[in-house]
C-alpha cells in the first residue's frame, strides 16, 4: 500500500560530530541494525507472520525426525524386553583347572574387553560355573552301590541369584567369602552348600537339611590305565542342602531366562533306563565364589605335592553381560551391533595362547569364544533397513515442501519491501547497507524460530507419542525431559536445515531488488521480462532425462533376476522414489515453461466472452505470472503430498490386515500335534468343528517337497479338503485370480481323471510358474517325505491353473535351500493326492499321506476365542504351532515401526494442510495488496466494486483451480510410482505364531501383493482444501470492496 515517506534515521543528519562518542553517554547502535528495526517497525505485520511461518516449518521439520527416533527407540526396547535372551551377551570358556588368580586375572582382561566395546549399553558381570556330571557316591553318608545317579554343579552370584527365582523351602546357599570359602576344605575334599529345583527333590525324595556326596577325579589325559591310576587323585565334596526352589519364575520356565544359561533344573532319565527314578541326570545350584575358592584350594593342594594333574571332566566358565534397554535408543543399534561383532573378532584373535594378551591359559583357561544368545537384534536391524526407506522418504518429502513454502514466504518478505528497496537504493543507501538490513532481520527471524520450535517439536511429538505408541513403552517419553541432548543429532539437522534454508532464501531473495532501481521495478511490475535461471539452463529437460533414466533402471531391476530378494528391495525403493521426483521436477518446470502460452490461449479466449472481469483477470496472470505460478504450485504440492499421504496410510493399514489374512489363511491355523489319515478325515473334521466358537473347519496336508531334480528346489505343498477347505479357509484374491469356490470346484472336476491317468492335479502360483518354468497344461514332480523316517516318495502333478500366490505360501522365484524360502507353491485336492500317493508309499513301505494341518474360521466372541486358544495350545486336539488371525493383525497395527509411519503420515497431513492454509493467504493477500493502485485507478475510472470482485474472483479461482487440479493429478502420479514401493511389511514376534527372519522378512514386503487403497477421507480433504481457497478468497475480495480511493492515490514512496 502506497503511503507516506518517512525519514530513515540512517538519513537523518546526526546532531553529534563524527568521531568517538561524548564521555558518559552510550555507544550508539550501527545504523544498519537502526535501519533494520526502523523497517522492522514499518512491516511488523508482515514478519510477525513470516517469522510464524517460520515457526511452523521448523516444529514440523524437527517433529518427523524425534517422533521417528522415539518410535524406533519403543520399538527396539519393546524386542529387548520381550526375552531376556534378546538382550543376553555371553563369553564362554573350558577348563581343566581353576586357578583364582588366574581366572581373575582373565575376568578382568574379559571385562574390560566387554566394556570397550559395548560399556554404555551393559549392566554388571555374572561370572558362573558349571561342572559336568559326577557320580553321587553316598547320600546322608550312606554309601550308594552301585552308583546310578549322575549330578551336575551349577554356579551363580548367589546374591544376583535370588532375582530370578523363587524359594519353596529352606534358603539358597550363603554367598562366603573367600575366606570363609576355604575354611570349608580339608585335604580329601571339601563341603559345598547347595539348592535343588522342587521337581528334583520331589523325584529323588530329598529335603533340606540332606547331604549328598560326589567325587572330582584329577588325572593325567592320555595315559594307559596302570600308568594313570598311580597319578589319580580324588577330592570328595559334601553337598548339604539348604534350599529348594522353584521351576519356574513368574510364569515362565528358568530356562527362559539367559542368566540360567538354558539351565532347566529338570531330572533327566539315562536313555534306556526307563522311568524308575533310577539312572537320571540331576543339577544342583551352588555358589560361585564358594565353589571357585574350594577348587583353586585343591589346585594349591596338588601345586604343593607336585602332582600335575588335571580334573578328567573339563568344566566350563561362563561370563554373562545383559543389554540394558533403557539405556539404549534406535541411534545406538548399529554401534551396538558392531561392538558386538568387533568384540567376537577380538576374544577370537586373542584365544591363541601365543597371541599377546592372550585369553587362553592352559590348563587354566581354553576355547574362549563371544556369541549373542539371539539373532534377534540382526532381525530388528533388518526390519529398520526396510522401514528406513519409507521412513526417509517421507521425511524428505515434508521438508522438501516445507523449505519450498519458507522460500515462498522469503519471497513475500522481499518483495513487500521491494519498492523501500528501490527507494533507499534511489537515496543513496549502498547494497552492503540494504543487505545488512534484511540480514539481521532474517538472522532473528531464524534463531527465533529454530529455538522456539525445538521446543515446540518436543511438545507436539509428546502429544503424539502418547497417543499412538503403546502403552507399554512409557520410558522413551522420558527422553524428551532427561535425554533431550542425545536427541538433538536426530532433530537439528532438518530443523536447521530448514532455519537456514530461511535465511538462505531471504538473503537470495536480495539479489534482483539490489540491483534495481525504482525505474526498472516499475517497469517489471508492468510486465515481466526476467527470464529464470531454470529456463536458460534448460533444468526440466535434465530432470526429465534424469526421471526416464531411473525409472528404467527400477524397471530394469524389477524385471530381471540380477538382484537377490534383499539388494532388489532396498534399491527398488529409492529408485522408485528418485524416478518419481524427478518425473514430478520436469513436470513442475515444464509448466513454468509453458505458463506464458496457456495464459495467453486463456487470454485470447477470455476476449470473446462477454464481460471485463475473466479478459482482466487473465491479463493480469500474462502480464506477472511469477507470483501466481509459485502460488499455484504450493497449494500443487500440498495437494499432492496430502493425497500421497492419506493413499499411503490406508494402504499400510490394509497391508496389515492383508498379511494376516495371507500368512494365517483363515482364523486360526497350523500343523496338528496328532495326525490322522485318510480314513480320519470325516472324523478329525468333525472333532474341531464342535469346538467353541468354531462356524468352520478343515484339515489337510501340508509340507515343502522338492522339485527340479537335482536342483531340489524346495516347493510348499498344500493339500486340502475340498468339502470344507471354502467354508474355513480365507483366501484374498490376487489381482484378477479366480475366487476360491472356483479353484475348488475346478480341483474337484478334474478328480476322476487324475486318478486315471495317474496325475494330480494342481495348481500353482506365480513364482512357481517362473522358477520351474510351468504353465498351464505342465507336468511336475515333486519329491514328498510323508512323515520324518519314511522314504521319500516321487508323484507327479499335472498344472491345471495358476495363480498370484497361494495363502500360508511365502514364495519366490529365487528360492532355494540355502536360504529356507520355496521357489513356489502348489495347490491340490487331498483325497485324489491321498489315493495317487497310496500304490508307491505302499510299495517302498512308506507310511500314507497324513492330516497334519488344519484352518478354522470362527465367531468374533471373546469368550469363545480366549477358551478356543486354550484348547488349541494345551489339549490333546492341540496345535504344534498355533497361527492367529487376530493376534498377528493387532500385533502388526501396534508395532512401533508402523506406528512410527502413521505418525510420519499424519504429520504430513497436517503440513500439507497447514502449508495450503497459510501460504494461500499470504501470497493472496501480498498479490493483492500490492496492486491496491491498480484497483484503485478502476475505481477511479467507473469499475464498480463488484466488477472488482469479479475480477478478483476469475483470477484467483483461475489459481485454485489450476493448482488442485495438478495436486490432484501430481498426488495420483506419486501413489502409482511410489507407494507400492514403499509400503512396509512389519516382522511379527513369535507371539502370534509367525516369525520372520533373514530373506523371508525381504520377500514378505512384495507377498502377497500390494493394495492401492484409495479412502474416503480424499474427498472431505479436497473440500477442505476448496474451503482454504474460498476463505482466502474471501479475505482478499474483503480488501479490494474496502478500498478508499482518496486515500490510496496519494503519493507514494516514489
Amino acid at each position: 500500500m502506497a503511503t507516506t515517506e518517512r525519514r530513515s534515521p540512517a538519513q537523518r543528519p546526526s546532531s553529534q560530530p563524527s568521531g568517538s562518542p561524548q564521555r558518559g553517554r552510550l555507544v550508539p547502535a550501527p545504523p544498519v541494525l537502526r535501519l533494520a528495526w526502523w523497517r522492522a517497525r514499518s512491516s511488523r505485520g508482515l514478519l510477525l507472520v513470516a517469522g510464524l511461518g517460520m515457526l511452523a516449518a521448523v516444529i514440523l521439520a524437527a517433529s518427523g525426525p524425534l517422533y521417528s527416533t522415539l518410535a524406533m527407540t519403543a520399538s527396539l526396547r519393546a524386542v529387548l524386553l520381550a526375552s531376556p535372551q534378546n538382550r543376553a551377551v555371553f563369553v564362554q570358556a573350558t577348563t581343566q583347572q581353576i586357578d583364582a588368580a588366574v581366572l581373575s586375572s582373565i575376568t578382568d582382561s574379559i571385562d574390560q574387553d566387554v566394556h570397550r566395546y559395548l560399556g554404555p549399553y551393559i549392566g554388571p558381570l555374572h561370572l558362573s560355573l558349571e561342572v559336568p556330571w559326577q557320580k553321587v557316591v553316598a547320600r546322608n553318608g550312606q554309601l550308594l552301590n552301585p552308583a546310578v545317579d549322575d549330578l551336575a554343579l551349577f554356579t551363580q552370584p548367589i546374591s544376583q541369584a535370588a532375582q530370578h527365582l523363587t524359594v519353596v523351602s529352606g534358603s539358597l546357599p550363603p554367598a562366603l567369602t573367600a575366606e570363609q570359602a576355604r575354611r570349608q576344605v580339608t585335604t580329601t575334599g571339601a563341603s559345598l552348600a547347595i539348592a535343588l529345583s522342587q521337581q528334583e527333590a520331589q523325584r529323588w525324595q530329598l529335603h533340606v537339611g540332606e547331604t549328598l556326596t560326589i567325587q572330582l577325579v584329577y588325572d593325567l589325559p592320555g595315559l594307559t590305565s596302570d600308568i594313570s591310576s598311580s597319578w589319580r587323585r580324588v577330592r570328595t565334596l559334601t553337598l548339604h542342602i539348604t534350599g529348594i526352589f522353584a521351576n519356574q519364575y513368574h510364569g515362565t520356565s528358568l530356562d527362559e531366562d539367559p542368566f540360567w544359561h538354558q539351565e532347566t533344573f529338570l531330572s533327566a532319565d539315562h536313555q534306556g533306563m526307563g522311568l524308575s527314578g533310577e539312572g537320571a541326570d540331576y543339577t544342583v545350584l551352588a555358589d560361585t565364589t564358594t565353589l571357585v575358592t574350594v577348587l583353586d584350594s585343591f589346585y594349591q593342594q596338588l601345586q604343593r605335592e607336585q602332582d600335575p594333574v588335571f580334573l578328567t571332566t573339563q568344566p566350563v566358565l561362563c561370563w554373562l553381560y545383559e543389554l540394558q534397554p533403557a539405556r539404549i535408543t534406535i541411534d545406538q543399534l548399529s554401534a551396538i551391533s558392531s561392538g558386538a561383532h568387533n568384540l567376537q573378532l577380538d576374544v577370537a584373535n586373542r584365544s591363541a595362547e601365543d597371541s599377546p594378551n592372550a585369553l587362553t591359559q592352559v590348563p587354566f583357561v581354553t576355547g574362549t569364544t563371544v556369541s549373542l544368545a539371539s539373532d534377534t537384534l540382526t532381525q530388528y536391524q533388518n526390519s529398520v533397513a526396510l522401514v528406513s526407506i519409507p521412513i526417509t522418504a517421507i521425511l524428505v518429502l515434508v521438508v522438501s515442501l516445507l523449505l519450498f513454502f519458507v522460500s515462498i514466504i522469503a519471497d513475500l518478505l522481499v518483495a513487500r519491501q521491494s519498492e523501500a528497496i528501490a527507494v533507499l537504493r534511489s537515496r543513496g543507501l549502498s547494497r552492503s547497507q540494504i543487505f545488512g538490513l534484511f540480514a539481521c532481520q532474517g538472522l532473528l527471524l531464524s534463531v527465533l524460530a529454530l529455538l522456539l520450535g525445538l521446543g515446540g517439536a518436543g511438545l507436539l511429538v509428546q502429544w503424539l507419542a502418547a497417543r499412538l505408541l503403546p502403552v507399554s513403552s512409557p520410558s522413551v517419553l522420558s527422553l524428551l525431559s532427561q535425554d533431550w541432548h542425545s536427541l538433538l543429532p536426530s532433530l537439528g539437522w532438518s530443523a536447521g536445515l530448514t532455519a537456514l534454508a530461511a535465511l538462505g532464501a531471504l538473503l537470495t531473495g536480495l539479489w534482483r531488488p539490489l540491483r534495481s532501481n525504482i525505474i526498472s521495478l516499475r517497469r517489471e511490475m508492468t510486465r515481466a521480462s526476467h527470464r529464470p535461471l531454470w529456463r536458460r539452463l534448460h533444468l526440466d529437460i535434465v530432470f526429465l532425462l534424469l526421471m526416464l533414466a531411473g525409472y528404467g533402471l527400477s524397471l530394469y531391476f524389477v524385471n530381471s533376476n540380477v538382484l537377490d530378494a534383499r539388494l532388489r528391495l532396498l534399491l527398488l525403493s529409492p529408485l522408485s522414489l528418485l524416478g518419481a521426483v524427478c518425473l514430478l521436477l520436469a513436470a513442475i518446470l515444464l509448466f513454468l515453461r509453458l505458463l506464458p502460452q496457456i495464459l495467453a490461449l486463456a487470454s485470447r479466449l477470455a476476449a470473446r466472452r462477454r464481460g471485463a472481469a475473466p479478459l482482466l483477470a487473465v491479463a493480469q496472470l500474462e502480464r506477472s505470472p511469477h507470483q501466481p505460478a509459485r502460488m499455484t504450485l504450493l497449494l500443487a504440492l500440498a495437494t499432492a503430498f496430502a493425497i500421497f499421504s492419506l493413499v499411503f496410510l490406508s494402504s499400510q493399514t490394509q497391508r496389515a490386515l492383508d498379511v494376516s489374512t495371507y500368512t494365517v489363511g483363515a482364523d486360526f491355523s497350523g500343523p496338528l500335534a496328532f495326525t490322522g489319515r485318510l480314513d480320519d478325515l470325516a472324523d478329525l473334521t468333525a472333532s474341531y468343528r464342535h469346538l467353541p466358537g468354531v462356524l468352520a473347519a478343515s484339515v489337510g496336508f501340508a509340507t515343502t517337497a522338492s522339485a527340479g531334480g537335482s536342483l531340489q528346489l524346495p516347493v510348499a505343498l498344500r493339500a486340502i479338503d475340498s468339502a470344507t477347505f471354502a467354508q474355513a479357509a480365507l483366501w484374498p484374491r490376487q489381482g484378477s485370480d479366480p475366487a476360491l469356490p472356483t479353484l475348488i470346484a475346478l480341483l474337484q472336476a478334474r478328480r476322476s481323471w487324475g486318478e486315471a491317468h495317474h496325475l494330480v492335479p494342481a495348481i500353482i502360483d506365480a513364482a512357481a510358474a517362473e522358477s520351474l518354468h510351468l504353465s498351464t497344461g505342465s507336468t511336475l514332480v515333486l519329491t514328498v517325505t510323508a512323515t520324518p523316517g519314511s522314504p521319500p516318495i516321487e508323484t507327479s502333478f499335472v498344472v491345471i491353473d495358476q495363480v498370484q500366490a497361494i495363502p500360508t505360501v511365502l514364495s519366490s522365484p529365487q528360492g532355494n535351500a540355502a536360504n529356507g524360502i520355496p521357489a513356489g507353491g502348489v495347490l491340490v485336492d487331498y483325497q485324489t493326492y491321498a489315493d495317487i500317493f497310496e500304490g508307491p508309499a505302499l510299495a517302498v513301505g512308506s507310511d500314507l499321506l497324513p492330516l497334519n494341518y488344519l484352518w478354522l474360521r470362527t465367531s468374533e466372541n471373546t469368550a469363545d476365542l480366549l477358551h478356543l486358544r486354550l484348547l488349541l495350545t494345551n489339549s490333546d486336539i492341540e496345535l504344534t504351532q498355533v497361527y492367529d488371525r487376530r493376534a498377528l493383525l493387532e500385533e502388526l497395527r501396534n508395532e512401533p515401526l508402523y506406528l512410527d509411519l502413521l505418525g510420519l503420515l499424519t504429520l504430513g497431513v497436517i503440513a500439507a494442510l497447514l502449508l495450503a492454509l497459510v501460504g494461500n493467504l499470504l501470497a493472496s493477500w501480498q498479490s493483492t495488496r500490492s496492486r491496491l493502485l491498480q484497483f484503485a485507478v478502476l475505481r477511479a475510472l467507473g469499475s464498480s466494486t463488484r466488477q472488482l470482485a469479479a475480477t478478483l474472483a476469475w483470477e484467483q479461482g483461475l489459481i485454485y483451480v489450476m493448482a488442485i487440479a495438478l495436486g490432484t493429478v501430481f498426488g495420483l502420479v506419486l501413489v502409482w510410482l511410489v507407494v507400492p514401493a514403499l509400503i512396509f511389511t512389519g516382522a511379527p514376534s513369535t507371539s502370534s505364531g509367525t516369525s520372520l527372519s533373514g530373506t523371508a522378512l525381504y520377500v514378505s514386503q512384495r507377498v502377497p501383493s500390494v493394495q492401492l487403497i484409495f479412502p474416503p477421507t480424499l474427498l472431505a480433504l479436497l473440500a477442505a482444501l476448496a474451503f482454504i481457497c474460498l476463505l482466502a478468497l474471501t479475505l482478499i475480495v474483503s480488501l479490494v470492496t474496502r478500498l478508499t480511493v482518496a486515500r490510496t492515490l496519494r503519493l507514494n514512496e516514489d
